[in-house]
Parts: structure tokens; C-alpha cells; sequence
């Protein structure tokens, strides 16, 4: 090998830099814009399943709330808020999403069931 050869060619690729963490730099990805097409009628069935499926699972996880702190029902109702809550932040930070606005309804419609039926228990005590 002389001096003027040029260098052999390289038998891996170069490493790619490491993305480093960036704290300005949003958790989700951006959203991309809702497309012009209306929903299909399978995919408006699925929505609503969907809806209905977490307000079950909703109940569910409330209800063993309420068994979990019987002597506070209040602290169960503030715990089921701040779920719901939680979930309307995700939802605003990710952008418009037809799934998780399904699921954010059925959980909701499950705290406002929730909370009616712990008013109406709390008044008769």
C-alpha cells in the first residue's frame, strides 16, 4: 500500500449519535391533523365499543376504590377525579385522537355515574 492509495473502505457504517435528552423537547409526537373523511360505520361501532368497555372497566376500578377506603367514600371520589383528570391532560397533550376521546367519555360518564351514586349514599347516612 502506498502513500497516495486512498483508505480501505469501511466495514460498518459509522455509529449514529445518540439523541441525547432534551428537556424542551415535547413527551408525544406531534399530532397529525384529523383526516377530511367521515368515519365508517365499523368504525363508529368501535368507538362506542370501546366507550363502553372502559366505562365498565371504569366502574370496576372505582367500585373497589370505594371497598378499598369503605370508612372515606370521599377519598375514593377524589382519587376517581384525579384519574379522570389525568386522562384529559394525556388526551390534550397527545392532539385529537377519535380512540382516546372514546375511552376519555366512557370514563367520564363512569365518574359522573360514580359520583351520583356516592351522593346518594352519602345523604342517607
Amino acid at each position: 500500500m502506498t502513500e497516495n492509495s486512498p483508505p480501505p473502505p469501511p466495514d460498518e457504517p459509522e455509529p449514529r449519535p445518540r439523541s441525547e435528552f432534551d428537556p424542551r423537547r415535547p413527551m408525544f409526537r406531534p399530532s397529525e391533523p384529523p383526516s377530511d373523511e367521515p368515519a365508517g360505520c365499523g368504525a363508529v361501532i368501535g368507538r362506542v365499543l370501546l366507550g363502553t368497555v372502559s366505562f365498565v372497566i371504569s366502574m370496576v376500578v372505582f367500585m373497589s376504590i370505594v371497598a378499598t377506603a369503605s370508612s372515606q367514600p370521599w377519598i375514593s371520589v377524589v382519587i376517581a377525579g384525579a384519574l379522570v383528570a389525568g386522562l384529559f391532560v394525556i388526551r390534550k397533550r397527545s392532539g385529537p385522537s377519535p380512540l382516546l376521546g372514546a375511552v376519555v367519555v366512557g370514563v367520564t360518564v363512569a365518574f359522573v355515574v360514580f359520583g351520583g351514586c356516592m351522593l346518594l349514599l352519602s345523604s342517607f347516612k
